[in-house]
């Protein structure tokens, strides 16, 4: 780890002390000293200066990347940063393949990592006894270190030997040493009971303690948990350049993205708006794209624009499309390209 924070610029290392400012690139996770960056300014920069030139050099490489992305990916929340309170897909911004928390760089020392086996969670206790006290919770005998995120699943919940959950909508059987069989049931059973063993009320003791395990227990909706559907990647960072699930990685909540749409064709098309990513689309200006305006009221228009990013139905060179991509499918005569492919193939 100490080999990989090192600063691009000046070879430094980064100690990350408290009057030390550093961040880690969006795009290619290296480490950079602020005071470091070209032309800094008092606002934290986001990317590092060799991505800043890579950009200026080749303002298309988004569109690259773009292009290469499988978008048949899925995202699945295997870590939680318990200081964030969210959960992410490690996976959501492939830049750099080995570096497993690309969401949270700066987080390292607060990433919980989530396993499933059986339908059922489990959390390193190691990791989320930092924050939650878990020595009243019965860890798992298959899995030595684990404890259960939520109980055992219902086919699975009577019988063995020892007492009952002290969860009282639990019926789950542990053994004689712990109260509850996960940290759902003592969290609960803790917001119930308002007069409680001093050892399990100081669970509860700071908000904060709550909004985490709140946040970590939303790894389940409605019983099931949501690393098992898994979220396919339907928008793009043009800031990270990365595919990923806004359902599941709000990493890019403040970046500019757009959306990838299924089209009626049986393709892929990104949906810009030309109102925000106006810069973006010029770079699209010669492929093939459709425009709708929709009123949003208050005398407020937004043109939509949707750029076909996979091969559309091919059509043939007519009157109303006399123009020939480089892939023979007919396109309008000011168009040279039917997708956001046949350009990079081309460039």
């Amino acid at each position: 780890m100490a080999a990989a924070r090192v600063c691009s610029t000046c070879g430094g290392a980064i100690r990350g002390r408290k009057k030390e400012r550093f961040f880690e690139c969006l795009r290619c996770a290296r480490w950079q000293h602020n005071y470091c960056v070209m032309n800094w300014k008092s606002a934290d920069p986001q990317l590092c200066d060799i991505c800043v030139d890579q950009e200026k050099q080749q303002p298309r490489q988004w569109v690259r990347k773009l292009a290469s992305l499988d978008f048949e990916r899925a995202c699945s929340p295997y870590s939680f940063c318990y200081l964030c309170c969210k959960h992410f897909c490690p996976r959501c911004c492939p830049a750099v393949p080995r570096c497993r928390r690309r969401d949270h760089g700066d987080h390292r020392t607060f990433i919980i990592q989530v396993r499933r086996r059986g339908g059922v969670l489990f959390v390193r206790l190691v990791d989320v006894n930092v924050f939650y006290d878990c020595s009243h919770i019965e860890p798992e005998i298959t899995l030595p270190g684990w404890v259960r995120l939520h109980p055992k699943p219902a086919q699975h919940a009577g019988g063995g030997g020892g007492l009952p959950c002290g969860f009282r909508e639990c019926n789950r059987r542990i053994a004689l040493d712990y109260d509850f069989c996960s940290i759902y049931c003592q969290f609960e059973e803790a917001a119930l009971d308002l007069v409680m063993p001093p050892t399990r009320q100081e669970v509860l003791i700071r908000q904060v303690q709550k909004d985490r395990v709140q946040g970590l227990l939303t790894l389940a909706r409605f019983g099931t948990p949501i690393v098992s559907l898994g979220h396919g990647w339907d928008m793009f960072c043009l800031l990270c350049h990365a595919g990923f699930s806004p359902q599941v990685c709000h990493h890019h909540d403040n970046h500019d993205t757009i959306g990838i749409i299924d089209t009626p064709e049986g393709g892929l098309a990104a949906r810009f708006l030309q109102t925000h990513h106006g810069n973006w689309l010029a770079s699209l200006s010669t492929v093939q794209s459709s425009r709708e305006e929709r009123d949003y009221g208050w005398s407020y228009t937004e043109v939509i624009v949707e750029v076909p990013l996979t091969q559309p139905q091919p059509h043939p060179v007519s009157e109303l499309r006399p123009n020939s991509c480089v892939c023979g499918s007919g396109i309008d005569k000011d168009m040279v390209y039917c997708s956001v492919h046949c350009m990079v193939e081309d460039l």
